[in-house]
């Protein structure tokens, strides 16, 4: 009797683990950027609803005139508060 019932728990430990396990992978490929955005002074935040910030890494640290776009993405609403802080989350969509 001892032996099903450390069975059943191993069987509901592994159900568990599983779950968290795929839970997981299904955030992998997203990456959380955060951070402030200044007026042109550099000290006065932006604030405000409705901002589109428009993410585009290129393969080198300087674009040159017509370099494809190695990761692009755009998110329309930021909400950037009333102290200018952004929190997006890249690679949905």
């Amino acid at each position: 009797m001892k032996v099903t019932v450390i069975v059943k728990l191993l069987c509901h430990c592994a159900c568990v683990l599983f779950f968290f396990s795929a839970s997981g992978f299904s955030s992998a490929n997203k990456i959380n950027i955060q951070g402030t955005f200044f007026q042109n002074d550099g000290v006065t935040p932006i604030t405000g609803a409705s901002h589109v910030v428009d993410v585009r890494l290129y393969t080198n640290a300087i674009p040159t005139a017509g370099e494809t776009i190695y990761f692009g993405e755009k998110h329309t609403s930021v909400d950037l508060a009333t102290d200018g802080k952004f929190n997006i989350l890249l690679g949905q969509g």
